[in-house]
């Protein structure tokens, strides 16, 4: 399982707004996502002085990133705990995030398992995820792996990449759920679609085996290119590719083009840039 992210790029995805004297915490997320931090800094610590959330959140991410000077880890944690306590989903999972170590400091899980939980009561996917995980290793609660899958499939409904790819490998190997090779390769080629080289691996090698899926050496050669592009080679895999005929090669490869052709299109759509 993939654990948890520096904490300047798991910080970035939990930005929102509200307004004061004309300004709004969504222009300062534009500015600070524009770089002009300075700017950002100006419109939100107003917000946060007087008690809002969101600009709590917003200044803490800034401090703790060092976008505003010196990097500020504990004025950033400061911050980051009075917006958590106010009820902020999102700062809740980043004090998580916090108490979990990614600013380098020792974890304490057990303080990261209870804001883990308080954003995930609010159905915040990140949280739910990360919750699971510490469920399934036993990190500041006890090791649980229906608990685990409770979250990681909550997480999974939501979308969230991680936990996709992660409940998929639940249900396929019954791992604190019930085990279902059909639907663990469903989710699995939801988390291949999303981009993921592991799915897209774990995907080629049971389209081999033909377990969950029918037996289609073609559309696993597919993934294990996409995978191995991705910078997940598979020796093994390589030799099951070497051993199709030329024709079964050039339509997975040609498969394996226009899925990163429509992924390159939607990423272009949603304004991100094609990995």
């Amino acid at each position: 399982m993939k654990r948890f992210m520096p904490v300047a790029l798991c910080l970035w995805l939990v930005l929102g707004g509200s307004a004061v004297r004309g300004a709004t915490i969504e222009e300062a997320r534009a500015l600070y996502e524009q770089g002009d931090y300075a700017a950002a800094l100006e419109i939100a610590r107003p917000f946060a002085e007087a008690g809002h959330a969101e600009a709590m959140h917003i200044l803490a991410i800034m401090l703790i990133e060092g976008r505003v000077g010196s990097r500020d880890v504990a004025e950033g944690r400061n911050w980051t705990e009075k917006a958590a306590v106010l009820g902020h989903a999102a700062a809740q999972h980043a004090l998580g995030l916090l108490y979990a170590g990614v600013a380098g400091d020792e974890p304490e899980w057990e303080k990261a398992a209870h804001w883990f939980r308080r954003a995930a009561e609010q159905k915040f996917a990140a949280a739910e995820y990360h919750l699971g995980v510490l469920y399934a290793e036993g990190s500041g609660v006890e090791r649980n792996l229906v608990e685990a899958g409770e979250w990681m499939k909550r997480a999974a409904l939501q979308g969230h990449a991680d936990a996709v790819l992660d409940y998929a490998l639940m249900v396929y190997r019954g791992e604190g759920v019930q085990k279902d090779e059909v639907i663990g390769a469903q989710w699995l080629a939801v988390a291949a679609g999303q981009g993921n080289p592991v799915a897209q691996n774990r995907l080629a090698r049971i389209y081999f085996k033909g377990r969950g899926v029918e037996n289609d050496p073609v559309e696993a050669a597919k993934w294990h290119i996409l995978a191995s592009q991705a910078g997940r080679p598979d020796a093994e895999l390589d030799t099951l590719v070497a051993g199709l005929d030329d024709a079964q090669r050039q339509e997975a490869r040609a498969r394996a083009d226009r899925f990163a052709a429509e992924a390159a299109e939607k990423q272009a759509a949603n304004g991100t840039n094609p990995q």
